[in-house]
């Protein structure tokens, strides 16, 4: 039996998809949940209305964050911490502390989970951190710890 797929249903199909499945998974479990319907043309039609715009609206999203990757790309941020006498920090630099940085000096703002770093920052000199912007892109941001 072919369904057009209303919501995404995992490891079934993504919604707008037209599938063909068991006429007892449709009956009983994809019609009175209202994760699928019968393909009518109206509702195919809306289907892809729907996904037209979803598309669209993706691609808008990707292009923004592709912008903010390019910002991010030419940032070089400044970060003071407390060492001791061996040049080891007190603790260690965090995502949060790049996300604050990263607000106060350049006016992004970034969630601090999607920023990741190789190794832990624990020492003085120059870093590297990643920032996930979203939409599979990514952009990489210059650090430079110094000490107080």
């Amino acid at each position: 039996m072919k369904v057009l797929f209303l919501k995404d249903v995992e490891g079934t199909a993504r919604s707008g998809d037209l599938k063909e499945v068991a006429p007892g998974f449709a009956r009983n479990f994809l019609f009175p949940r209202r994760l699928a319907t019968p393909p009518t043309a109206g509702a195919v039609a809306h289907s892809e209305r729907m996904r037209g715009s979803a598309d669209r609206k993706a691609a808008r999203g990707r292009e923004g964050a592709e912008a903010l990757a390019q910002q991010l790309g030419t940032a070089f941020i400044s970060l003071n911490a407390r060492a001791g006498e061996d040049g080891r920090l007190f603790g260690s630099i965090t995502n949060g502390d790049v996300a604050q940085a990263l607000e106060t000096q350049y006016g992004i703002s970034v969630d601090r989970r999607k920023i990741s770093f190789p190794d832990a920052i624990k020492a003085a000199g120059s870093w590297l951190a990643e920032v996930d912007l979203g939409h599979g892109v990514h952009a990489t941001v210059n650090l430079n710890v110094e000490t107080e």
